[in-house]
């Protein structure tokens, strides 16, 4: 995903902007593929655009203790984000957020993304929204686009690299955390599916 927005003219279809560096903002930014893309976005020495971490308040300290984001904002304070032209990554799927936010940025609403729904409970497509529409991130295309471009083998080590990076100071962030039986992921997938969860845990879960 961090590939396909540093692409900017050379992605498919070709994004909007090529001559400017708009500022991301990634919703859902204290789940692991959030804080994960903030993490890369935010890799680049010189980079020209800013990153903006949407969460929800019980989060805040979390994504803003993560150090990869320039702005944390609150989905009760999307409206408090730039009216700057800009790009938003939507990891949430919160169909009221995505609403408030395009109609907070209108035509300045150069790239939406539409990636995952950890807000499962709060979708709905998207109807009549100003400034870009709404398109969807299939990562398998972008990598075998890769593929084609780059050759056999070179972007699956270039995703092997890229995690090993996140996993080093994953220490810093994560704590994780061992059930024993399967009986326990009831617990812990009840928890993630109604954002309970703390976002600084990883789970292993034991059958045996």
């Amino acid at each position: 995903m961090d590939d396909f927005y540093a692409a900017r003219d050379n992605t498919m279809p070709p994004l909007p902007w090529t001559n400017f560096a708009p500022p991301h903002t990634v919703g859902s930014a204290s789940s692991k593929t959030g804080l994960g893309l903030c993490k890369f976005l935010a890799e680049p020495a010189e980079r020209a655009y800013r990153i903006v971490g949407l969460t929800s308040e019980a989060n805040r300290s979390f994504v803003e203790g993560l150090g990869a984001c320039d702005q944390v904002v609150t989905y009760d304070d999307v409206e408090a984000i730039s009216q700057v032209p800009s790009v938003y990554v939507d990891m949430a799927g919160n169909a009221d957020v995505k609403s408030r936010l395009h109609h907070h940025l209108g035509d300045k609403m150069r790239y939406s993304s539409a990636v995952g729904t950890s807000h499962w409970d709060k979708f709905a497509p998207p109807k009549d929204l100003p400034g870009a529409k709404p398109k969807f991130f299939f990562a398998p295309a972008q990598i075998q686009k890769r593929r084609e471009e780059w050759g056999a083998g070179v972007i699956e080590k270039q995703i092997t690299a890229a995690w090993k990076r996140l996993a080093v100071e994953a220490s810093d962030w994560m704590s994780v955390q061992v059930h024993e039986g399967l009986a326990a992921a009831t617990t812990v997938y009840g928890d993630l599916a109604t954002g309970n969860a703390n976002p600084g845990d990883g789970h292993i879960i034991r059958l045996v």
